[in-house]
């Protein structure tokens, strides 16, 4: 027993070892974007994706692949990124130097017919959301 735990020991040692490795992925989702995609930003919050393209756009798609909205960009714009809370949008041109921060806001419409209200049927309204108490 003792010469086959010796003979197992040298064996461990003195064989190569294999050190390649391989990477396992996998698509989880694609789509089709109406124009070319030059750089991508991912929200940190897990919403929306940001894909600059080459017809001087952003545009917003959700996770499901859905464009959700598009900003108009100059065509000297590089890259993208976001912020951390998702509401700043930072526009890169390499060719003019500059960066852009431009404010994003989210707009939903709410289907109200038939609810009850007080005012104008028309009135505009704005809900606030403080997210950040301390």
């Amino acid at each position: 027993m003792r010469i086959f735990l010796t003979f197992l020991v040298i064996a461990v040692v003195w064989h190569p070892f294999d050190s390649s490795a391989t990477v396992g992925w996998e698509v989880i989702e694609s789509w089709q974007t109406e124009a070319s995609p030059i750089d991508v930003a991912y929200s940190h919050n897990g919403k929306w994706v940001f894909i600059l393209t080459d017809s001087e756009k952003v545009q917003i798609y959700s996770t499901k692949g859905k464009l959700e909205g598009e900003i108009p960009v100059d065509s000297s714009v590089s890259a993208i990124d976001i912020s951390k809370k998702g509401d700043q949008l930072l526009l890169i041109s390499r060719a003019g130097k500059s960066v852009k921060k431009v404010s994003v806001e989210f707009v939903v419409h709410i289907n109200t017919e038939g609810s009850p209200f007080m005012g104008a049927a028309e009135a505009p309204v704005v809900v606030a959301v403080f997210s950040d108490f301390q």
